[in-house]
């Protein structure tokens, strides 16, 4: 990534899987196309994030999310949270 590079960082945390009601893989990879040079999906060892998205695999988002205290926090827990999710960020990159 270039440090002129004004994409909003997002570090991507999932849940654990065992119950996944959707192919949260697939979502990801789906947001971040759509998403493309507006926000880059980072590493956990990245600097400068700018917020977590959490992506639960159903309704119980059971991930611990204690590691990322004060940070904003986003949870996707279906597709249509994804959705929400895209369109938000498009929205706060305009």
């Amino acid at each position: 990534m270039k440090r002129n590079d004004k994409r909003l960082k997002i570090r991507v945390k999932y849940c654990g899987g065992c119950n996944p009601g959707y192919d949260r893989l697939a979502l990801v990879k789906g947001i971040a196309e759509r998403l493309s040079g507006k926000v880059a999906l980072v590493g956990s060892d990245s600097n400068g994030i700018a917020l977590v998205l959490a992506v639960e695999g159903c309704p119980i988002a059971c991930a611990d999310l204690s590691p990322f205290e004060g940070l904003e926090v986003r949870v996707i827990t279906c597709p249509e949270d994804a959705e929400l999710f895209i369109c938000q960020i498009e929205a706060r990159a305009s």
